[in-house]
């Protein structure tokens, strides 16, 4: 490709600077002198209608201001809004027509926003405005490459300055951005589903481990004074593990209890001396 070819950022600008032109000798300066205004027999010295005309002609150069930040950072909504803007504004060299004053002038607005129209609806402008995928000061672009074979395939790459080729484009479905330790240039790599679904084995053998965990035969409630790490002086355990500290005896047999019942187990208690002599298996409540 030449490297005198104009870029899409290029023919934006000069597109709004057209557009910009257009407006402003229609309704800046044919309007007053030449145009509907004078058609109608308005005069400069009404001043009501011609301060009411300033907020018109005001809020229209808003207008040309919002189109031109939407414009330059590529707001996906204002190609629509730009299309809305210039049927409206034909809609005034349409009315000129009719009446038949400037009929030339208006023939060639008119023309100018056709083919303004027509211009917004090609695929360059369409990419320009499309959804881009910003990594710091690079943008991800995007561009068919033919193989040998004669298959089209898209390729991704970043970069900070506009290339030779190539479209601006979103992130394509499946990748993740990663940054080159050395260079600190980002590229894309494929989602790891390999990754994905181990960690997705392995949670879910996890958890059928522990659904297969042998339930416990005996919850015990064990004296732990001794115990320096842990001030609670009380225990709920199983042969394999611990459930609880608990600091009364009483709200460890509570615990205990509600234990046994999950796992239909039998609950021994030790006394002042150390041995298990108070034993008992609760009972289970009936659901109705």
């Amino acid at each position: 490709m030449n490297k005198n070819t104009i870029n899409p950022h290029q023919k934006i600008y000069f597109f709004f600077i057209i557009l910009f032109i257009v407006q402003f000798y229609y309704f800046f300066i044919d309007f007053f002198l030449f145009g509907l205004f004078v058609h109608y027999g308005y005069n400069l010295g009404i001043g009501l209608l011609l301060l009411g005309l300033i907020i018109i002609h005001g809020l229209i150069l808003l207008t040309l201001l919002q189109l031109y930040q939407g414009l330059i950072h590529r707001k996906p909504w204002i190609r629509k809004f730009t299309i809305f803007y210039l049927v409206w504004a034909s809609l005034w060299a349409i009315w000129g027509l009719i009446i038949g004053n400037n009929v030339i002038v208006h023939v060639v607005l008119l023309l100018l926003y056709i083919l303004m129209i027509f211009y917004l609806t090609t695929p360059m402008v369409q990419w320009y405005f499309k959804k881009i995928y910003r990594y710091g000061k690079y943008v991800l672009y995007t561009k068919l490459v033919t193989l040998r074979s004669g298959l089209q395939l898209p390729i991704y790459f970043f970069s900070q300055k506009n290339p030779k080729s190539g479209h601006p484009t979103d992130l394509p479905e499946g990748y993740i951005v990663k940054e080159n330790e050395k260079s600190h240039m980002p590229y894309l790599k494929k989602k790891d589903n390999k990754h994905v679904s181990k960690t997705k084995s392995k949670s879910k053998k996890k958890k059928t481990e522990q659904t297969n965990k042998p339930k416990p035969e005996i919850i015990y409630v064990v004296n732990n004074e001794h115990d320096k790490d842990h001030p609670e002086p009380w225990i709920v355990k199983s042969h394999t593990t611990t459930y609880e500290y608990v600091r009364t005896k009483q709200k460890a047999i509570q615990k205990a209890r509600d234990l046994a019942r999950k796992f239909k187990a039998r609950v021994l208690v030790q006394n002042v001396h150390g041995k298990f002599s108070h034993g008992f298996t609760p009972r289970t409540s009936k659901k109705q």
